[in-house]
């Protein structure tokens, strides 16, 4: 049986407009390596099974104040 740090973590990427994504799959998939070699080297011996969840998010669900992203996107045009 093997043991080992593991980890998880969410990356939330916001979307401000809805017709462009910020990252393409190419780059998500770079980050993804490059985080889980960044804590591999922190950890040290770290089990496979750690998660790193990218999620892109909508300008209409997320926001601060009591509006959306989307709410400011639509007054500021």
């Amino acid at each position: 049986m093997r043991i080992g740090s593991s980890f998880t973590i969410l990356v939330k990427l916001p979307r401000p407009f809805e017709t462009h994504k910020t990252n393409t799959k190419s780059e998500k998939a770079a980050f993804i390596q490059a985080a889980f070699a960044g804590f591999s080297a922190l950890l040290g011996d770290l089990h496979e099974e750690s998660y790193i969840y990218v999620q892109d998010v909508r300008a209409a669900s997320y926001g601060y104040g009591g509006r959306t992203q989307e709410w400011r996107y639509q007054r500021a045009s």
